[in-house]
């Protein structure tokens, strides 16, 4: 079976001469998701993953083991960090989560 792709780009950083582009490309056993900032090589972006507060995630070298199920997997990042955040339970209440940031260019 061939792998499914979607393709969607935005200019909401044409001000600083940057186009986003980010595919996601499905296959049998992954997802490969690719962002890229397309009309300046120099240009740094990041993103977060948020983690609902019943996932148990793990930082290692260059992935992330979610609930002993899985791995993230990050190539040709700069940088990756998991750091804790409130995730909203409902209002005033908050419960203590993961999130990782992830640096690019």
């Amino acid at each position: 079976q061939k792998p499914k792709k979607i393709v969607a780009i935005h200019n909401g950083y044409q001000s600083i001469g940057v186009i986003h582009q980010r595919s996601f490309q499905f296959d049998k056993e992954s997802i490969l998701i690719t962002d890229s900032l397309l009309g300046k090589p120099s240009a740094v972006g990041s993103f977060y993953l948020h983690f609902h507060p019943d996932v148990h995630v793990i930082q290692n070298q260059n992935d992330l083991l979610v609930n002993n199920d899985f791995r993230i997997k990050f190539i040709n990042h700069l940088d990756f960090k998991l750091y804790d955040y409130q995730y909203p339970q409902g209002y005033n209440k908050y419960v203590t989560a993961k999130k990782c940031l992830v640096t690019f260019n």
